[in-house]
């Protein structure tokens, strides 16, 4: 798995986050 990929996927489970 690329980093960036990777990098993208913490991006958006970290608006998810900021979202709840």
């Amino acid at each position: 798995m690329p980093l960036p990929l990777v990098m993208l996927h913490i991006h958006q489970l970290f608006l998810v986050r900021l979202k709840k």
